[in-house]
Parts: structure tokens; C-alpha cells; sequence
């Protein structure tokens, strides 16, 4: 079980970190598979921009939150009901962190 939860860590890491570095560079287009899929950010490429330009900074907090959860899987290999715990914490605050995220860079669309 914990190999699969730590791969699953780690595929959260990597996927929101890469999220943010296509974001600055300006390298994530409007895609059907990878970033904010709403009917807002799909009604045109330069929404599209400004909502992920809007979720940087959730992005790079839900990849710094995912990497601190990896800690306790990386530093036991007990698999108690601590770790499952500190799991539990850090996945439920990447779920508020994206939804907020989401709901703030959608709200921010055409203020700047």
C-alpha cells in the first residue's frame, strides 16, 4: 500500500509542479487533458492564460503541500495510522488549495 500512496505523492508533485513551470513560461496552451478544464477557460486561448496565470500560485502551494506529504512516507516504513493521518491533512489541503485556487484565478479573468 505504501508504495502506491507514495507513487500517487509523487505523481501529485510532479504534476502541479509542472503545471506552474508551463504556466511562467508561458508553454501551456489550451489543451483537453492537462490544466483547468472549465467552459470559462475554454471560451478562448487568452482566458485560458489568464485563469492559469491566475492559479500560479496555487499550483506551486499544492506541489510544496504534496512534497511535504511525501516527508513521513519517505522518513518510516511503518505504515501506521500517523501516517495515514499526516496523508489524509495534506491531500485534504490540496483539494481546498485547487478548489480556491480555481474559483479565485476564474474570478480574477479580465480584472488585471
Amino acid at each position: 500500500m505504501i508504495p502506491l500512496l507514495f507513487a500517487v505523492q509523487v505523481l501529485l508533485v510532479f504534476s502541479f509542479a509542472l503545471m506552474a513551470y508551463l504556466t511562467l513560461t508561458d508553454r501551456l496552451p489550451p489543451n483537453r487533458y492537462f490544466g483547468i478544464r472549465t467552459k470559462r477557460t475554454r471560451s478562448s486561448p487568452e482566458v485560458w492564460r489568464q485563469v492559469h496565470r491566475g492559479f500560479f500560485p496555487f499550483a506551486l502551494a499544492i506541489a510544496f503541500v504534496a512534497l511535504v506529504g511525501l516527508v513521513p512516507m519517505a522518513l518510516t516504513a511503518d505504515s501506521g495510522p500517523g501516517l495515514f493521518i499526516a496523508l489524509w491533512v495534506a491531500d485534504g489541503l490540496i483539494v481546498v488549495l485547487a478548489l480556491v485556487g480555481t474559483v479565485v484565478a476564474q474570478r480574477g479573468v479580465g480584472k488585471a
